[in-house]
C-alpha cells in the first residue's frame, strides 16, 4: 500500500497503467525491494553492528523487536516523498538539501 501512495503522490503521470503492469519485472523487483530488501537490509547491518559493538542493543530489546523495527523502518524513505512534496512545493526541497549538504563544517567543529 505505501509503494501505490508513494507513487500516487510522487506526481509521475502514468497513462495507460493497467493491472498487468504490476506484474511487470521491474514493478516486481521494486516491490520486492521495497517490502524485503530494505526490511533485511536494516536488520542485518542493525544485527552486526550490536555483534561487533559498533551500537548497543537498547535496554530490553531483543531480536525479534529489532525485525519488527526494521520493517517499520523501512516505510520511512517511502512516506517522505509526499510529505516533502507538501512541505517543500517546486524544487526547494532539493536546493534546501544540496545547500545543507555542501555547506563548509563550523570552524569549532560542531555541527
Amino acid at each position: 500500500m505505501i509503494p501505490v501512495l508513494a507513487l500516487a503522490n510522487s506526481g509521475v503521470a502514468v497513462p495507460g497503467l493497467g493491472g498487468a503492469a504490476f506484474l511487470e519485472p521491474l514493478a516486481l523487483g521494486a516491490a520486492a525491494g521495497l517490502l524485503v530488501g530494505k526490511p533485511v537490509g536494516i536488520f542485518a547491518f542493525s544485527s552486526l553492528a550490536v555483534r561487533l559493538g559498533v551500537a548497543p542493543m537498547p535496554r530490553g530489546g531483543t531480536r525479534a523487536a529489532l525485525a519488527g523495527v526494521s520493517v517499520v523502518a523501512g516505510i520511512g524513505f517511502t512516506v517522505a516523498i509526499p510529505i516533502a512534496a507538501l512541505a517543500f512545493p517546486g524544487s526547494a526541497s532539493g536546493v534546501a538539501g544540496f545547500v545543507w549538504l555542501v555547506r563548509p563544517p563550523p570552524a569549532d567543529g560542531t555541527a
